[in-house]
């Protein structure tokens, strides 16, 4: 049998925060079932959005070299994603957005069966309900890319 792997993005600027602590309760779960993980934090880069340049489509690769060129090899190789970002102002981070828009649109490889998942976390303070949150990042995430989350879960964390 093949040995599993799973991508997971953290879309969180804070490298030890909820969105990490959550991401770490599933790594240990993968890791109990013999799945493969790697965290890359890129809520914490400087990434700018795509600008439609198409250079990606001649060189194989986004012209701005930054973490999502690094990700891309990694989410090839991996059988699933998992996509974690804090909600902020009902809206998964800007950041892990950029990434997200450019790392489906520049990489070539069939992205069909590969499983996604989705992790919220956000501030009981906030005034919009958990259920909003999910719905917001499972929403965004569907639109940069269905194949990608054709087997999709959603875990909503809310913390204090």
């Amino acid at each position: 049998m093949k040995n599993l792997k799973v991508l997971m993005l953290n879309g969180s600027p804070h490298a030890n925060g909820n969105t990490a602590v959550a991401l770490r309760e599933m790594e240990k779960v993968f890791m109990e079932n013999d799945v493969a993980v790697e965290t890359v934090l890129v809520g914490d880069k400087a990434v700018r959005g795509c600008a439609a340049c198409n250079g990606c489509k001649k060189t194989g690769k986004c012209v701005f070299d930054d973490v999502v060129n690094d990700v891309s090899p990694k989410f090839e190789a991996a059988d699933g994603l998992v996509v974690a970002s804090p909600v902020y102002y009902a809206s998964a981070n800007a950041t892990l957005i950029a990434c997200l828009d450019r790392l489906f649109y520049s990489s070539s490889f069939d992205k069909a069966m590969k499983v996604g998942a989705s992790i919220v976390t956000k501030s009981s303070k906030n005034r919009r309900t958990k259920k909003d949150s999910v719905k917001t990042l499972s929403s965004t995430l569907n639109s940069l890319n269905t194949a990608v989350l054709r087997t999709a879960v959603s875990v909503s964390v809310l913390t204090v």
